[in-house]
């Protein structure tokens, strides 16, 4: 108790800017959660009465973590309304935002990870994900973890208790469909840190703990597969592949959403407005640049792999997402947004008054990325005609 006291006044900056930035986060993703739409969409009607609990892991156990979650708070509230049929998308929210504030933190320090985090959490594709009730927010948590599951394992080598930890949460992740390929990935990729966390384990009762916490939710699902189907679902695929010429259109239709034009999906977006804004895009573009001229770096590696799985397996036309490749051009966007700064004050090293002119135009870049998310999301999307027209589901 004496040395947490002790951190926090060491360290009451960085607590308080912490605390701070979470509060706002958590209380945007809360701010008129039940009543910012006058009712469920389709698909929040449909997964808000799916069964759940022990019956419902036994018909269908994909999704696992947010699965686990809305069955504990229906089971509490049985009666629940708006806010709570949607409050498991919005906690998973805050947890996707602190992991990306965390990654970020080590990869480029506390100045790009304030900003960044907030230009992530303030995104309107963020906010939509988070706020209603849906599994796109899913593929945005499994890809952070997987890169958070890294970045703790290369930081605490030797702890057995996180590498335990890792491993059931390598688990969970792998029901989410499509993940399966990631976590591989991740694992092929980082198989020293998994070595070295499996050589530490000090018993060979512990390393069973950890084979057994990583391989029961996996367990799980292929019973739930073999009983009750779906194996194309967990691969990522889609029940009936339309030709080649069709994924191949999918594939390419995948960065237009997030660059030019987005997605005619109004029950989470608005009208073709494109996912990710010109500063977004522009950063991306020097992250991208960045990380192909360092492409042997294991870092580079990872996100560029990742980042052509995620747009093959929504090329597919499955399950998965587009946010999962939305958070890893974010990712890649606050590198580019690290190395535009190093390069301006590299050519200003000792000039103050160019310093601060650079750091600031950044950040009044990202405070009207901010600022377009946030209206986009609260304003424009819930006032929009075709949004009303589908969010017609009363409880």
């Amino acid at each position: 108790m004496k040395k947490s006291i002790s951190l926090i006044k060491n360290n009451f900056l960085n607590f308080f800017l912490i605390s701070f930035i979470f509060l706002v986060i958590s209380s945007l993703y809360l701010f008129k959660l039940g009543n910012l739409l006058p009712a469920f969409g389709p698909q929040e009607h449909k997964i808000i009465y799916s069964i759940y609990g022990l019956t419902g892991f036994f018909n269908h156990i994909f999704y696992l973590p947010i699965e686990l979650v809305r069955s504990l708070l229906f089971a509490v509230f049985t009666d629940h309304g708006y806010f709570i049929s949607r409050l498991p998308n919005a906690l998973f929210g805050i947890i996707c935002v602190s992991m990306f504030a965390y990654i970020i933190y080590q990869w480029h320090g506390k100045r790009t990870a304030v900003l960044t985090t907030l230009m992530f959490g303030m995104s309107a594709w963020q906010l939509h994900i988070s706020r209603i009730a849906s599994y796109d927010i899913m593929f945005a948590f499994s890809v952070l973890s997987l890169i958070f599951i890294d970045c703790v394992l290369r930081k605490h080598k030797t702890s057995q208790k996180i590498f335990i930890l890792s491993c059931f949460w390598l688990g969970l992740i792998a029901t989410v469909p499509g993940m399966i390929w990631f976590v591989l990935l991740n694992v092929a990729l980082f198989k020293d840190n998994f070595s070295i966390g499996w050589q530490n384990l000090s018993s060979v009762f512990k390393k069973i703990a950890s084979l057994s916490l990583g391989l029961f939710p996996s367990i799980l699902l292929f019973a739930s597969i073999i009983m009750n189907g779906g194996l194309l679902k967990f691969l990522g695929a889609p029940n009936q592949f339309d030709g080649l010429l069709t994924i191949a259109k999918n594939f390419l239709a995948a960065p237009v959403h997030l660059f030019i034009r987005g997605p005619q999906y109004p029950e989470i977006w608005l009208d073709q407005a494109p996912v990710l804004d010109v500063f977004v895009l522009l950063t991306f573009v020097l992250g991208l640049y960045f990380y192909i001229t360092h492409k042997e770096a294991a870092r580079s590696k990872m996100l560029l792999l990742m980042l052509l799985l995620s747009l093959l397996l929504v090329g597919l036309g499955g399950p998965v997402s587009l946010a999962a490749s939305f958070v890893i051009v974010l990712l890649i966007s606050a590198t580019g947004i690290t190395f535009l700064l190093k390069e301006w004050l590299t050519m200003f090293p000792i000039n103050p008054i160019a310093r601060s002119i650079g750091i600031g135009m950044v950040v009044i870049a990202v405070s009207f990325s901010c600022a377009y998310g946030i209206r986009s999301y609260f304003v424009a999307w819930p006032n929009n005609s075709v949004t009303k027209q589908i969010f017609i589901h009363k409880k």
